[in-house]
């Protein structure tokens, strides 16, 4: 979960909270109980996934660090054995080969190690008559050569592991994205109380805002005929700011429908997208300072 989720997660605990606590003001949103209804179902969708995905991926780290511990252990001790050899040979590229330390080997990759792994087997091979009093037999040998296929076979199966339980971003991603929907139902709903319940709107919109880590964005689109597909040249679109009491900003789009603003406050805004000869649309988005925006419309003819 992302900084960003976090404080979009909690932003909805709040509203959830605060519309609950006024059963009097719920009952004047037409549909703010079927809205809120929804709403606590992608929440616990969102602590079930966020819970799923930390134990998952931080169970199967801990196998690997295990993993990673044990062949670091069994390699320190093969290299020392062999080292008191490659000191009565007087061979100074062995000697060096086999002066390692955890720290050494822990700056390694995952494919350098092995490597490494399969060089100390080797070079222990090349004289295992001979190293049998430096405690190097046949019998380590085989052990030697098990650990270095299990770590190489292993290791990657559970990096493997570890990347569905990230694919579970994917899920959280829609979640948020449902969860962003019912809230802007909700705004719209809110502006119903606007002038009969003033202060109830006013701290609707005070719990209502998120703050984001940077203080601009980009955002790029398309408009589309929703029959056909195709771009829609000349489309007006205006980006109003939530509470905001600035002019908004207003676009065109180019030849096949594609517009782009370099920069962007985030926020909420409410886009209206028009086009003579086409049914005019309007919709809310949540603009962060996470990442770029991306945004299609798809007019109607009307």
């Amino acid at each position: 979960m992302t900084s960003l989720q976090e404080k979009k997660l909690k932003m909805y605990l709040v509203l959830r909270v605060l519309l609950r606590s006024e059963p009097a003001i719920l009952a004047k949103l037409p549909n703010g109980e079927e809205y809120l209804n929804a709403l606590d179902a992608v929440i616990q969708s969102i602590m079930s996934i966020t819970q799923l995905k930390n134990e998952g991926t931080g169970s199967i780290k801990n196998q690997q660090n295990q993993l990673s511990a044990q062949f670091k252990v069994r390699l320190l001790e093969e290299a020392a054995k062999l080292k008191p050899y490659a000191n009565y040979k007087d061979n100074k590229p062995l000697i060096a080969f086999c002066t390692q330390s955890d720290s050494k080997l822990s700056k390694m990759k995952e494919i350098d190690m092995i490597v490494y792994a399969k060089s100390l087997y080797g070079y222990i091979n090349e004289s295992l008559t001979e190293l049998a009093k430096y405690q190097l037999t046949p019998d380590t040998q085989a052990s030697l050569l098990d650990v270095i296929s299990n770590f190489e076979a292993t290791n990657p199966q559970l990096s493997t592991e570890k990347g569905k339980y990230k694919n579970l971003s994917g899920d959280l991603n829609v979640d948020y994205k449902q969860a962003d929907a019912l809230i802007a139902k909700l705004d719209d709903e809110v502006e119903l109380i606007h002038n009969s319940d003033t202060e109830m709107y006013r701290l609707y919109w005070v719990k209502r805002k998120v703050e984001y880590r940077s203080s601009s964005n980009q955002l790029t689109g398309r408009v589309l005929d929703s029959e056909t597909g195709a771009g829609i040249p000349n489309a007006s679109l205006s980006f109003a700011l939530g509470d905001n009491n600035s002019d908004p900003l207003l676009k065109q789009t180019a030849d096949k429908g594609g517009f782009q603003l370099k920069t962007i406050t985030p926020g909420i805004y409410t886009v209206t997208v028009t086009k003579l000869g086409y049914a005019s649309q309007t919709l809310s988005i949540t603009i962060t300072g996470d990442e770029p925006y991306s945004l299609e419309v798809k007019l109607a003819k009307g």
